[in-house]
């Protein structure tokens, strides 16, 4: 499958050490597609997907989605482990402060916008139901309960009757989830656990309880379309217009040059009244596609939560019908 557009690669002999920007095709790369993942992540480590948690110092060890034993990123391993001596250091994943941390208003060249917040909402809709040979290239970095996880999923879309969608979610920790349409049947792969997808669309929730499940779960709500055929986006920026669950937002915007000339983008940020809930929105202004997304929760607890979404989207291919085929055995019957 051939496509246009800024690719981001990592080489395949010293990827924890260098990344390529590469464009492919005879079109221009169009640098803002790739603002967010490339400067956010720079060169990461040679596993797609790295999963890990402290252990308690009774035994275990940290592994990821290219070493654990069952070789599927989930980090589980079979039977209790063996002694062997003193318990070497655990080696831990870092993450770079500045990449969960979410921008105060008017910085980075930001500064107010006059769109609405619901009609941007109703755009990014209208925009991902059109979608028609596109390919997204996403990066998803947390740290959520004393586990982190950077990890690579693709999203492919044919139209709207065949896709393919990855997410990580932390419920799930390290392991890949999957959605699937074929043109006939529609599945999804969570938790490693088979399930068929509605045909038609399905009623939606509250706006207060997607308001409330948003910051921990936006990584699997935010493909609700292909979940249960309703749109999220136009619903979630009116509520927080609205000021729904205590939230307070305000849209910025900032004209960016590229190699095809001026590009705007837009910036979205919601705090929640009692300071415990903080939400970033960054969108493509010419195709109004959602190119990043953090989130940061304090937990009653104490501690802190990070989540974050990064996408490059690439158009001008051309997939096929079995590109999209639902595995058959391990899948739905």
């Amino acid at each position: 499958m051939a496509l246009r557009g800024p690719f981001l690669l990592r080489s395949s002999t010293e990827a924890a050490k260098t990344c390529v920007l590469l464009h492919m095709g005879h079109s221009r790369p169009k640098a803002a597609l790739v603002i967010a993942a490339f400067t956010l992540f720079g060169c990461q480590p040679k596993s797609d997907t790295i999963y890990s948690k402290a252990e308690s110092s009774e035994g275990g060890s940290p592994t990821n989605g290219a070493g654990d034993k069952n070789g599927d990123g989930s980090g589980s391993n079979e039977g209790p482990s063996k002694p062997t001596g003193p318990k070497k250091p655990f080696t831990d994943i870092t993450i770079p402060e500045k990449m969960l941390s979410i921008p105060k208003p008017g910085t980075g060249g930001y500064s107010t916008s006059s769109h609405e917040l619901g009609k941007l909402g109703e755009k990014i809709d209208a925009a991902l139901d059109n979608q028609r040979q596109s390919w997204g290239e996403a990066n998803t970095v947390f740290e959520v309960g004393g586990a982190k996880l950077m990890a690579k999923s693709d999203l492919k879309i044919m139209d709207s009757k065949r896709w393919k969608i990855e997410f990580f979610t932390s419920e799930t920790k390290g392991s890949i989830n999957r959605m699937y349409s074929d043109g006939n049947k529609r599945a999804m792969l969570f938790a490693e656990k088979w399930s068929t997808l509605p045909s038609s669309p399905q009623p939606t929730i509250s706006s207060e309880k997607l308001l409330a499940r948003w910051p921990m779960e936006f990584t699997r709500l935010m493909f609700s379309k292909y979940q249960n055929g309703t749109p999220v986006w136009g619903k979630l920026f009116a509520s927080l217009e609205d000021g729904t669950g205590g939230f307070s937002a305000k849209v910025e915007s900032s004209t960016q040059k590229v190699v095809d000339g001026d590009r705007k983008i837009y910036r979205v940020l919601a705090n929640s009244k009692d300071g415990s809930r903080q939400l970033e929105f960054v969108v493509d202004g010419d195709t109004f596609y959602p190119l990043t997304i953090r989130s940061i929760v304090k937990t009653g607890s104490g501690s802190v939560d990070k989540l974050l979404w990064t996408c490059v989207w690439k158009t001008g291919g051309h997939f096929q019908a079995k590109d999209f085929v639902i595995p058959q055995g391990p899948g739905p019957q």
